[in-house]
């Protein structure tokens, strides 16, 4: 049957202003369609964020002693892991797996030796992470540890 005599069809029956009003329906439907209920996730192209981090304390007395760097890191797809690279005062460098607390951030120990120099000596970290998809921050700097000298004067008492 060609188009033209269903419409004939149509038409005799007294159907025809129905089919057409049900055709402009169905079209304004289709074309108006978004695909879903919304609710779908975007997908994640962004690296972590280092929101923030640091050493805790940020100084320690010439004899020397136990130090964390603490970050809060966030992502999401998911964070796959936090690295610390440790920068010690003579130049070498040590990079430490950070563990996630229950507290909702990352933490790494790390056991700092004595100042046996008449210096103040500081200890720089920078921090870096991935997400669960792969992409990788760019590394963070955070402010140094300090490591008094057995002759320097004590930091001023914070008020």
């Amino acid at each position: 049957m060609s188009k033209h005599s269903l419409q004939v069809r149509a038409r005799r029956a007294g159907i025809w202003p129905c089919l057409r009003c049900v055709a402009v329906l169905i079209g304004a439907l289709l074309a108006g369609c978004g695909g879903g209920g919304g609710d779908e996730q975007k997908a994640d192209y962004d690296p972590p964020r280092i929101v923030w981090a640091r050493f805790e304390p940020s100084s320690l007395g010439d004899i020397g002693g136990t130090a964390r760097i603490i970050a809060l890191v966030t992502d999401a797809s998911g964070v796959a892991w936090v690295r610390a690279t440790l920068t010690r005062p003579d130049g070498s460098q040590a990079v430490h797996d950070m563990t996630w607390n229950q507290a909702g951030y990352y933490e790494v120990s790390i056991q700092v030796p004595a100042n046996l120099s008449s210096a103040d000596q500081r200890y720089y970290a920078s921090i870096s992470a991935a997400d669960t998809r792969g992409i990788a921050s760019q590394a963070v700097s955070i402010s140094p540890l300090t490591v008094r000298s057995d002759s320097a004067p004590p930091p001023p008492p914070k008020l």
